[in-house]
């Protein structure tokens, strides 16, 4: 299978980029401020700016063929109160995590319905679920990717395409290590497994939901730790 990653620099994306190739599938993935270091076709891109992520679709369809299945997994985060955000962290949170996704997804469906075939998956969040004090505009995005997966789900399911997301709790990345230590252990002592996800899992519900399920679309999937039930 062609797989095509956002943010599959760091974190969730990487991990599931190294999955992928692991399992013989060709992956191609952009990055934008990280260095990649994941195997695979790399390409510079901000999923922001809908003529670079076409851009990154035609040169990973010029080197692999068509896409089989898109993960939407770029994504950036801002922590502070409502009334303490900024208009700039405002817009660049979510243009980065929602409208990100919408790119990602509109520039791929166009090879995706022709073939009749094929698997999207968005990153979502339990914020997104549940909403996250001090997380307003990160849960607002990642509740927008939710509500966007669910509708076109409906919409491409005819296509014989699969659209679901992947809505995890903590996990141990870059991002989660940027929060304050005491902030972070105290989320920690809510979740009932008492810790923090890996990339590692995550990688492996990326991994089940594209190449093993054949049977859900619009779905959310939320490996958190118990914290949301």
């Amino acid at each position: 299978m062609n797989i095509l990653i956002s943010g599959g620099s760091g974190g969730i994306g990487k991990a599931a980029a190294e999955l992928f190739v692991k399992k013989g599938h060709h992956v191609a993935y952009t990055y934008f401020t990280s260095k990649p270091s994941a195997p695979g076709l790399a390409v510079r891109c901000d999923v922001r700016d809908f003529a670079q992520v076409e851009n990154f679709v035609r040169t990973a369809r010029e080197e692999y063929g068509e896409a089989d299945a898109v993960i939407c997994s770029a994504g950036v985060a801002f922590q502070g109160l409502y009334t303490h955000t900024p208009y700039e962290e405002f817009r660049r949170v979510m243009d980065t995590n929602f409208e990100g996704t919408y790119n990602l997804c509109r520039a791929v469906a166009p090879d995706l319905i022709s073939k009749k075939s094929g698997s999207i998956v968005t990153m979502g969040s339990i914020w997104g679920m549940a909403g996250g004090s001090c997380e307003s505009i990160y849960s607002a995005s990642k509740g927008a990717v939710i509500a966007f997966t669910k509708a076109i789900a409906k919409e491409l399911a005819p296509s014989g395409i699969r659209v679901n997301c992947l809505a995890p709790g903590a996990i141990d990345t870059a991002m989660t290590r940027s929060i304050a230590p005491a902030d972070m252990q105290s989320f920690v002592d809510e979740t009932p497994m008492e810790r923090m996800g890996t990339v590692e899992e995550m990688a492996d519900w990326l991994y089940f939901i594209t190449c093993v399920d054949s049977f859900s679309t619009g779905q959310v999937f939320s490996p958190n730790g118990g914290v949301v039930i």
